[in-house]
């Protein structure tokens, strides 16, 4: 009888322990309608972000390289930025009962839908991203399961974050095109060519290779036969790794007229595979933006000092650079060299 008893108490601790090892691996398990985040950023091949204003952009990954609405190369640094956000993203608190019908609401007449799908073509997920909220913490979102609105809302955060997540998730097309004009590391780079057309004479090619660089004017009659600095070559190609853009230039009424003249100079990047990267500048008139308008005798001048026009890219973009980025790889041909220095007099 007692080894029954036994028998019968042990049974019933295995009973216990079984239903609550089930209690609390279901407590683990994510609400599908609190499940925002995307846990696998790899696998997303292409994301649709629609606005209430009828506004869309279509990003998609073709051949390992992001492009927007199929026609521009894409920034993948804000993209993978996004992604990085949604892979972290949780629930940060339950909309309140008396807030929800008026949260809703508002999700309906502003939010943004965004849309993630696999190389399939299979939606991963679909989320409706509204504003922040109330206390600048977090940001209204409410998910879409199988073209069905869930049923709750809830304020979503990345967790350390202060603010709202809203201006990740923007349908400006522009906003996701690639601001990056060069972006070939030292070591991938095989030649450079600067040519001024202003001042021919500064023109050059440098040709670089693991044992010897080369550096050539583009008029031979000006070859310079001191020692090259080995120091300001590596300086200066070190530059082209990561070279941005200021603006996209659109209805600008001094294209056309800028575009008919000369430009000031043309760069060119090429790397050991023969991938090339152009840039031509051309001078800027001076405009509202300008901040020098005159010259230290107090005469007008006529170019902006401190922006260049510039186009780069097969499409031939029309956009804005600044000096500030752009002037360490507006070097000349005797840039390079080291002083011959002076001989000593008896």
């Amino acid at each position: 009888m007692k080894k029954n008893l036994l028998y019968l108490a042990i049974l019933i601790a295995l009973c216990l322990v079984g239903y609550f090892a089930f209690r609390l691996s279901n407590s683990n398990e994510i609400d599908p309608d609190k499940d925002f985040a995307i846990h696998q950023p790899d696998e997303v091949r292409k994301i649709i972000i629609k606005e209430k204003t009828s506004r869309e952009v279509v990003l998609e990954k073709i051949n390992g390289v992001w492009y927007v609405n199929n026609n521009y190369e894409a920034s993948e640094a804000r993209i993978k930025a996004m992604l990085d956000v949604l892979q972290k993203i949780q629930v940060e608190y339950n909309v309140a009962d008396n807030a929800r019908k008026k949260v809703i609401e508002n999700l309906a007449l502003s939010a943004v839908k965004t849309s993630f799908y696999n190389a399939d073509g299979e939606e991963i997920k679909s989320i409706y991203i509204g504003h922040g909220g109330s206390n600048a913490h977090g940001t209204y979102m409410i998910l879409e399961h199988n073209k069905q609105i869930a049923h709750n809302p809830y304020i979503v955060n990345v967790p350390g974050f202060e603010g709202a997540l809203t201006y990740r998730f923007t349908a400006d097309s522009i906003a996701w095109r690639n601001t990056q004009i060069f972006s070939t590391p030292f070591d991938k780079i095989s030649k450079v060519r600067v040519e001024y057309f202003e001042d021919p004479r500064g023109s050059f090619e440098m040709n670089v290779n693991e044992e010897l660089v080369q550096i050539n004017p583009i008029h031979d009659s000006l070859i310079n036969k001191n020692e090259i600095d080995e120091q300001k070559v590596t300086s200066f190609l070190a530059e082209f790794e990561n070279k941005h853009l200021e603006y996209y230039v659109f209805n600008d009424t001094n294209q056309a007229k800028v575009l008919a003249k000369p430009p000031y100079c043309k760069i060119t990047c090429v790397d050991y595979d023969q991938r090339t990267t152009e840039a031509t500048l051309y001078r800027m008139p001076l405009n509202d933006r300008t901040l020098v308008q005159q010259d230290v005798n107090q005469k007008p001048i006529e170019y902006d000092l401190e922006r260049y026009y510039a186009t780069f890219g097969k499409r031939k973009d029309f956009v804005s650079v600044q000096y500030y980025v752009f002037g360490v790889l507006l070097k000349k041909y005797n840039n390079f060299f080291k002083s011959k220095p002076n001989s000593s007099k008896n």
